[in-house]
């Protein structure tokens, strides 16, 4: 088609960058095809106000975000630490329409195994109660699969 010799005009078309060859612009995408789609994922913390990220959200596969209490915790402890509840944040990817959410940072009030604390499941019930999509809530060292029609899947639980 268009003859275009290998090298450094080449070389940025494959990479994806647009040129400039004999005053003709050349678009990358007309020469290369992207073997999978992007993907996009935003990693949001200490954010007690996870509408801030909507202008980011359009496009995305993956929202991982604190979500530090319970929505009744959260209310008895105040606005000072500006973390998330479960319930704030499930609203926000709800009304985003994001396909999976992955909880994380949880107080330390929150236990697996009961003990003297509160149970981690509170959190993930309320998440629940508000959100349709795939939850997840994030243990230190999961391994998450993005797979190509967008479900988020657990590779190496944590124990």
């Amino acid at each position: 088609a268009d003859k275009i010799a290998s090298g450094p005009h080449w070389n940025l078309l494959q990479k994806g960058l647009d040129v400039e060859v004999e005053g003709q612009n050349l678009r990358s995408s007309d020469y290369t095809f992207v073997a999978h789609a992007p993907r996009k994922v935003i990693i949001g913390g200490d954010n007690d106000s996870p509408q801030l990220l909507a202008p980011f959200c359009e496009g995305l596969d993956v929202l991982v975000h604190e979500a530090t209490y319970s929505q009744q915790m959260s209310d008895k402890i105040g606005p000072a630490p500006q973390h998330c509840s479960a319930k704030a944040l499930a609203e926000f990817a709800q009304q985003q329409q994001l396909g999976n959410l992955i909880m994380t940072h949880f107080s330390p009030r929150y236990q697996y195994p009961p003990s003297k604390g509160l149970l981690i499941t509170e959190l993930e019930d309320e998440a629940k109660s508000y959100y349709s999509g795939q939850l997840h809530l994030a243990n230190d060292f999961d391994n998450f699969r993005l797979t190509s029609n967008g479900e988020l899947k657990l590779l190496i639980p944590s124990s």
